[in-house]
């Protein structure tokens, strides 16, 4: 970084550091481009890491370039979900489904449907409630960097 180079090329750069020097590395990353316009390669495994940094991702299979974008581009390619903490959720995930919904079954105290706007999900829990079902949990849940590259890489 001393001689202001163009291009700097990166290999799992927070590998054996500590909680402190990891988001310290994570800042400079980010910093580096709009700061000192250096263009950061950056090649890890630790997706969850790559997630916080990076701005553009490409992914690799095999030799092959599957993807290259921008992190939300890679999330428009699988929408996320809606999680409810319900009790009987495979009695609720029935009745959903009569009512017009895609629900599928989490365990015996959860269920799933496709992400949808804040308003649907009102409407869901308060029918949900309305038909003696306990809801104690609701949450809208993205996909992590980790599963959108399986997703990728075991499609391709």
């Amino acid at each position: 970084l001393l001689g202001s180079p163009d291009l700097v090329i990166l290999d799992e750069p927070t590998n054996g550091l500590d909680p402190a020097g990891i988001q310290e590395m994570r800042h400079l990353l980010r910093d580096l481009p709009a700061a000192h316009g250096i263009t950061v390669f950056l090649s890890s495994h630790l997706l969850a890491e790559v997630e916080q940094i990076a701005g553009e991702i490409g992914i690799i299979n095999a030799g092959r370039l599957e993807f290259q974008g921008t992190p939300e581009e890679l999330r428009a390619r699988r929408k996320g979900w809606l999680r409810i903490g319900v009790d009987r959720a495979a009695v609720a995930v029935q009745m959903l489904r009569q009512q017009g919904y895609e629900a599928e079954a989490e365990g015996p105290e959860g269920l799933k449907l496709p992400a949808c706007e804040s308003s649907a999900a009102a409407a869901v829990n308060r029918l949900l409630v309305e038909r003696g079902f306990a809801v104690h949990a609701m949450s809208q849940v993205q996909p992590t960097l980790e599963e959108m590259f399986l997703d990728v890489t075991q499609n391709s």
